[in-house]
């Protein structure tokens, strides 16, 4: 049986690592080509850092990745951590099957980042969460992806999110058409809302999908895209009424070679009530009024990255981003996120075509409506291997 159960596992792998493609019969065709790919990539992390202002919680993102929001503020402790994980690998299924001329594919996705199942104590187990699971078919993607929103590609960091203030980030179900350059998208309407006076955001499901048109201009030397979304922020109380008001953004974003070795990617965005759409969710979409009316937040972020590439096997990558809203602290408070920033630098080697390694420096700020703050600095080592180009 152990024998067996060998050669089982050995069988499993080699197709999971490979390529392949299979015919199926079918009555309405003379078969059904399907192509899958397993893809993702293997990479641990060794972080070093030091918070100036206070202690993050055992269970916070922040101990794993650059997580705005969680930078401890408004306290005299200075607090070194050490931590090393691998929860950022992941592991991806692609299927691209021809029905007869007409394709589809599908792609789901998985990682182990956020999770609340696990510890470091015994076998550092945790649990993986679902990062994509969509079909695509003729001119339709439907499922869960990242935002049509989206205008700029990510820094080149060790860090995951490289410019965490500065971007749009969010992955929902959507429903997207695309037609040449031009994309359309009705996505998931949920909202944050910050209570009368502060206190614990809550949030809520919408009515109205958010409405996302992004149109991508094609370069010679890179692609820069422009979008916009609309959205009604929409929440029900205790007693049954139905508040709710309108919210908007705009956002372009792209990247642009500069000669044969060196790329800057960038992202600005400007909106009314965007929320969980921008910078990690550091904002919530509006503030409630004394009569539970929602009054929409403002904001400006963006982020600028250099890339260069020293030679084949040796690049550096160069950014700083930022965030700030306009609070209106008769409604929200003075204890509600107003502004961030942080800038990196690192330095990544290509031993192989596949296989990178580096060192990162990282300096990170957050600062309250009343003017409370905190920082750290981080130094970050990585090593990671990728499975496959998706």
């Amino acid at each position: 049986m152990n024998f067996i159960r060998t050669i089982f596992v050995a069988t499993l792998l080699e197709l999971c690592w490979c390529n392949f493609t299979f015919a199926e019969n079918n009555p309405e065709s003379d078969s059904i080509k399907t192509q899958v790919s397993f893809g993702g990539y293997i990479k641990t992390d060794f972080l070093f850092t030091n918070y100036n202002d206070g202690r993050p919680s055992e269970a916070s993102p922040i101990n794993d990745v650059h997580f705005i929001s969680d930078i401890p503020v408004g306290s005299d402790v200075n607090y070194s951590s050490t931590h090393f994980h691998a929860k950022e690998s992941r592991f991806n299924l692609e299927l691209n099957s021809d029905f007869a001329g007409k394709p589809v594919k599908a792609f789901a996705e998985i990682d182990f980042l956020m999770s609340v199942q696990g510890n470091p104590i015994i076998s550092n187990s945790y649990n993986p969460r679902l990062r994509h699971a969509f079909v695509s078919y003729r001119n339709f993607t439907i499922g869960q992806t990242w935002t049509t929103f989206m205008t700029g590609p990510l820094p080149e960091n060790l860090d995951l999110w490289g410019s965490p203030e500065g971007i749009i980030l969010i992955r929902q179900p959507i429903i997207r058409y695309s037609t040449g350059n031009w994309h359309f998208a009705i996505e998931n309407p949920y909202t944050t809302f910050t209570p009368f006076q502060g206190g614990p955001s809550f949030s809520s499901k919408g009515v109205i999908p958010d409405v996302v048109i992004r149109k991508d201009f094609v370069l010679s030397s890179g692609k820069i895209s422009l979008a916009a979304v609309g959205r009604s922020l929409t929440y029900d109380n205790d007693i049954g009424d139905r508040f709710s008001t309108t919210g908007y953004g705009i956002s372009a974003g792209g990247n642009i070679g500069l000669g044969k070795k060196d790329e800057v990617r960038f992202m600005a965005t400007y909106g009314q009530g965007l929320g969980r759409y921008i910078a990690l969710g550091f904002l919530t979409s509006s503030a409630l009024d004394a009569n539970g009316d929602p009054n929409t937040i403002s904001s400006m972020n963006g982020y600028v990255a250099l890339l260069h590439e020293w030679n084949e096997k040796w690049m550096t990558s160069l950014n700083g981003s930022m965030i700030m809203a306009d609070n209106n602290t008769k409604y929200s408070g003075s204890e509600i996120n107003s502004l961030a920033f942080s800038g990196a630098i690192n330095l990544l080697y290509l031993p192989v075509s596949r296989l990178m390694t580096g060192i990162e420096l990282r300096y990170g700020y957050r600062e309250l409506e009343n003017q409370v703050n905190g920082d750290f600095y981080r130094i970050q080592f990585s090593c990671k291997y990728q499975i496959s180009n998706h």
